[in-house]
């Protein structure tokens, strides 16, 4: 289920009146909580609108940022939220953080997630080759090889990715069914058994 939803003035608001139910919303919501210089009473509520934008921008797989590693999502969310650079996430905000992402998340988005976060890292590692290093022995302690064959696989493993991504925005992960309507695991999207599998379960449909 969404929690948060993009309006068409471009704005961040909560999705559903059950999201209000999450005590670590509610805590947002409270007027204690929003009160501020331009919100005196907090029923104005400008500060739950900010944060949960930065909610929203770091951490939706909607987000406009999502392609970004995950310390510049959160750059370009304080920009876009006009916090200052020294602003920090309140004790609220973070409690409620990862309830929104298992509330929002399915386990294919926080599938995707949990490789894109690998990614990032597989990312830091290639920057940080260093062909010159040596072990104590002599021998190098990055072999050109074993990098090449890293390399060698990457192609496959981003197409998989971004079909999947492009699958869980669209809301269709999931959709494609065997004959028995088990579920085909996502590895398989880029698997060419998949289009027959469908077109069988079309021909069944068309003779009923």
């Amino acid at each position: 289920m969404e929690w948060l939803k993009l309006t068409e003035d471009g704005e961040i608001e909560i999705a559903s009146e059950e999201v209000k139910l999450v005590p670590e919303m509610q805590a947002l919501l409270t007027l204690k909580y929003n009160k501020g210089p331009k919100d005196n009473d907090g029923r104005k509520k400008y500060r739950l609108k900010s944060e949960l934008k930065y909610l929203y921008l770091v951490y939706s797989v909607k987000s406009p940022y999502k392609d970004y590693s995950e310390t510049e999502r959160r750059v370009e969310a304080l920009l876009d939220c006009k916090f200052p650079h020294d602003w920090k996430e309140s004790d609220e905000l973070v409690a409620l953080i990862p309830k929104f992402l298992k509330g929002n998340q399915s386990k294919f988005v926080r599938l995707l997630a949990t490789a894109e976060k690998s990614l990032d890292k597989l990312e830091g590692y290639l920057n940080s080759v260093d062909f010159t290093e040596r072990k104590e022995n002599g021998d190098l302690a990055n072999k050109p090889k074993d990098v090449v064959d890293l390399l060698k696989t990457l192609p496959g493993l981003a197409q998989t990715l971004q079909e999947l991504e492009q699958q869980v925005k669209l809301g269709t992960v999931g959709a494609v069914k065997s004959k028995g309507d088990n579920e085909v695991g996502w590895m398989a999207m880029s698997n060419p058994t998949t289009k027959k599998i469908k077109d069988e379960d079309d021909d069944e449909t068309d003779d009923k």
